[in-house]
């Protein structure tokens, strides 16, 4: 069966929405500057789509993003700054 555009765009969704997610939780788990500002990139992502997601009214377990806080990934950089 193929899959139509708007699977396809969901499904890409899905991936980076997990990759942003996987990543920025390796990323946070580091404290040099280098992890830090791809700690932020990621944050930003993730807060971008759960940003539109309310906006569009999709429910965040649609996006495998219940109960997901994107400010859980800055406690690293808060903890460096506070040091």
């Amino acid at each position: 069966m193929t899959m139509t555009i708007e699977e396809k765009k969901a499904a890409i969704l899905d991936t980076l929405i997990q990759a942003a997610k996987d990543e920025g939780a390796i990323a946070s788990a580091e404290p040099d500057d280098y992890h830090i500002g791809e700690t932020m990139g990621w944050y930003r992502i993730l807060s971008i789509v759960i940003d539109e997601s309310e906006a569009y009214e999709v429910p965040m377990h649609e996006l495998g993003l219940e109960g997901y806080n994107p400010d859980d990934l800055l406690k690293t950089i808060k903890a460096k700054q506070a040091a």
